[in-house]
């Protein structure tokens, strides 16, 4: 079995730390895809997995040396500021678009929001709603961050994972989940589609990381630039 979600960046007995919203509240009692996905990963490389909630990754830190820290896009926010700058840090929706195939197009994507002019549209494809916290980061927190980052008059539309639209030229970028319902075949046949309609293409972790000024920290140790 191959997953290469992380395992190429990894040796054997390498410690992996992953951050996880688990038991935050009520609605999250299950290690969403990506997560368990993840521990497959470094564990077929015989590699160490740490999995940790925020509110014990300090005291973990201060144990640990992990080689890398992944965390979960609803708490990337608080993580970002407790990982040492020395230690690899990245997102699972990053990974998850790199493990799609389709990262280097979705860094280039997320480049437009530096241009973006007033009254553009963007277009946030929705994946498997798992909770409330989960329905914010698309509602909430990504026109949150985008409008503060732009600081322009943006219109947001959002669709289903099961309702992306064909024709995509009326937006000025497209901001899809991480993708872990959808096949790479998928996800390949949706940037695709942007990339012949000229349609700038992107996805929740890199928009999270780069209006925030990590997403070089975020992709950099992955062999990506920006």
């Amino acid at each position: 079995m191959n997953i290469n979600l992380i395992s190429d960046f990894i040796e054997e007995k390498d410690i992996v730390a992953l951050v996880t919203p688990f038991g935050s509240t009520e609605s999250e009692e299950n290690l969403v895809f990506p997560e368990e996905l993840a521990v497959k990963d470094i564990l077929l490389k015989k590699g160490i997995v740490v999995i940790t909630r925020f509110e014990e990754l300090a005291e973990v830190l201060q144990r640990i040396n992990p080689k890398i820290v992944i965390t979960d896009s609803l708490i990337f926010d608080e993580v970002k500021n407790v990982v040492p700058k020395e230690i690899n840090f990245t997102s699972f929706s990053i990974l998850m678009a790199k493990y799609k195939g389709f990262l280097n197009f979705a860094i280039n994507g997320v480049k437009i929001l530096d241009n973006i002019k007033d009254e553009a549209k963007i277009l946030i494809a929705e994946g498997n709603i798992l909770s409330k916290q989960y329905e914010e980061i698309s509602k909430e927190k990504i026109p949150r961050l985008v409008k503060e980052y732009t600081k322009k008059n943006i219109e947001f539309e959002w669709v289903k994972e099961n309702d992306f639209p064909t024709s995509l030229t009326q937006f000025d970028l497209i901001i899809q989940c991480s993708g872990c319902r959808l096949s790479k075949e998928e996800i390949e046949s949706r940037v695709n589609m942007a990339k012949f309609q000229e349609v700038p293409f992107t996805n929740y972790g890199t928009v999270i990381a780069y209006t925030q000024g990590d997403l070089k920290r975020c992709v950099k140790w992955l062999g990506f630039n920006i």
